[in-house]
């Protein structure tokens, strides 16, 4: 994958550091990741109004992961850096993938990646995961979790999901999914979604939550509870590049169908 590094400059000047063009030996997101423990974000390279958005999470996450407590001062120059990345690989990608690294010299490496549109006329299916919950920092986009979740990934290896549901074991509560967030619409336009606490804010899921409003939906800022599925109407899963999605389906490990849910409530 072509990267695209940017070195940070120590000293007093926060606002420069050092360009160069590197070619990583590395096959795919997740060989990125897997690379360093760092803070990641992900953007389209024609989302130019969310660059504030993944910059204030590339800053409150490095902090969160033990990174320089002084990252904030250098804001203004990690957003040049995404604004100058986004051109110059728009030509060749439509997305970007940002990962600073907590350890060693402070560098922000840019990765040029295209993501493939879902196939139309598919059933939308997620899975679920009855051995999941709140992830220990959820608040930080942390490369660690590509790791992390890789046993869950393991047990829907034969069935074909867009993400996996994450639930609590004890409590039944559903957080989040593996890649996306997670909004469970119920009667009377009301919409359940877990508090920000507990799951990683995405751009998408602001968006979701600012046209729910604006059609009049209730928010309820509380995990949807597995038990109560029968009260659920439908489900909406939010993510950056692949916005918002209708969920059809709810399956287990085997490919049961948990939980099926009809297009005639999609009120968006």
């Amino acid at each position: 994958m072509r990267c695209l590094r940017f070195r940070f400059d120590h000293g007093q000047n926060e606002e420069n550091g050092v360009e160069e063009i590197v070619q990583d030996q590395y096959n795919n997101v997740r060989d990125v990741l897997d690379s360093c423990r760092g803070v990641y974000t992900v953007l389209k390279v024609v989302d130019v109004d969310d660059v504030q958005f993944h910059t204030n999470r590339l800053c409150k996450g490095y902090t969160l992961l033990g990174g320089e407590s002084e990252i904030q001062k250098r804001s203004l120059l990690i957003q040049r850096v995404l604004f100058h990345s986004m051109e110059r690989f728009s030509q060749e990608y439509n997305g970007i993938l940002c990962l600073i690294p907590i350890s060693g010299d402070l560098s922000m490496n840019m990765y040029g990646m295209n993501t493939s549109p879902r196939p139309i006329n598919c059933s939308m299916d997620v899975g679920l995961s009855f051995n999941g919950g709140c992830r220990s920092l959820p608040n930080a986009k942390d490369s660690k979790w590509s790791m992390d979740r890789r046993e869950i990934e393991q047990t829907f290896v034969n069935v074909i999901t867009r993400d996996i549901l994450l639930m609590d074991p004890e409590s039944s509560a559903l957080y989040e999914g593996l890649l996306t967030n997670v909004f469970v619409l119920l009667e009377n336009r009301k919409v359940q979604t877990a508090p920000s606490e507990y799951v990683l804010e995405g751009c998408a899921r602001q968006g979701l939550l600012d046209k729910l409003e604006r059609k009049g939906f209730r928010i309820l800022y509380e995990c949807a509870n597995w038990c109560e599925r029968d009260s659920w109407r439908g489900m909406y899963l939010t993510n950056s590049l692949r916005g918002i999605e209708w969920v059809d389906r709810i399956l287990d490990e085997h490919g049961m169908v948990l939980k099926s849910f009809s297009r005639q409530f999609d009120l968006l």
